[in-house]
């Protein structure tokens, strides 16, 4: 996953809120080479197939010319997978760029509950996403601030975050088979606004609704609500 699917994309917002470097200005260019290959491969192999496809129907070693088609085509697609990777790690490093550079400016970010603890803010929005396979250890935070920056917010809270690795595949006879362990993140996270530090007892407590409201949307459990209930008051 990524937060724009195409380095023109890219090259746009990084250009937008001046944030270009030497760093994003290679990556842009060698992600668009490899997105310019990819389609010129594509194009190819299309126009490849329907030639082949026509040749099959039009002379008496059809079958001959799809097990030819279907062999040669393999190295190609094999071309094409190591494109995809390159590019996978070029987005990666823009991701990480832009929150670097801009999101971590933009959006104040609360990895635990434990860290809003000595603010008052407003609740926007409960938002969550699942990742898998990301080039950014952090590739999950970085989509959340993103999408915490399109919603207008001034931060987020990190209330819930969870990786898993899951197996797939089959063995067979003689331990031969394919299996594939890939690792997924879920995270879940609240939106915020109006974000002010605390600065007596007296806004503590008024802010003691805004725990009930979310213990009884099941954010936090009975015992964090009143654990934060004893602190305010």
């Amino acid at each position: 996953m990524s937060i724009f699917k195409k380095s023109e994309e890219y090259g746009k917002f990084i250009k937008k809120h001046n944030i270009e470097s030497e760093n994003t200005t290679q990556n842009i260019k060698h992600s668009g080479i490899a997105e310019l290959i990819i389609k010129v491969i594509l194009i190819g192999i299309a126009v490849y197939w329907l030639c082949g496809i026509w040749a099959m129907f039009n002379t008496r070693e059809g079958g001959g010319v799809f097990i030819f088609l279907f062999f040669t085509s393999l190295p190609i697609g094999w071309i094409i997978m190591i494109l995809l990777e390159y590019k996978a790690k070029k987005i990666a490093k823009l991701d990480l760029e832009i929150f670097d550079k801009f999101l971590t400016k933009k959006i104040k970010i609360f990895y635990t509950i434990e860290e809003s603890n000595n603010y008052l803010f407003n609740e926007i929005k409960h938002i969550s996403k699942r990742l898998k396979d990301c080039k950014n250890p952090n590739q999950i935070i970085i989509e959340l601030s993103f999408e915490a920056f399109i919603l207008n917010a001034e931060g987020l809270i990190i209330v819930n975050r969870l990786k898993n690795s899951i197996t797939q595949g089959e063995t067979r006879k003689g331990g031969k088979g394919s299996i594939k362990t890939s690792i997924q993140e879920d995270a879940e996270a609240i939106l915020i606004d109006n974000i002010k530090e605390k600065t007596s007892k007296v806004e503590n407590s008024k802010d003691l609704n805004y725990w009930f409201d979310l213990k009884e949307k099941g954010a936090i459990t009975e015992d964090e609500f009143n654990k934060k209930k004893e602190e305010l008051l």
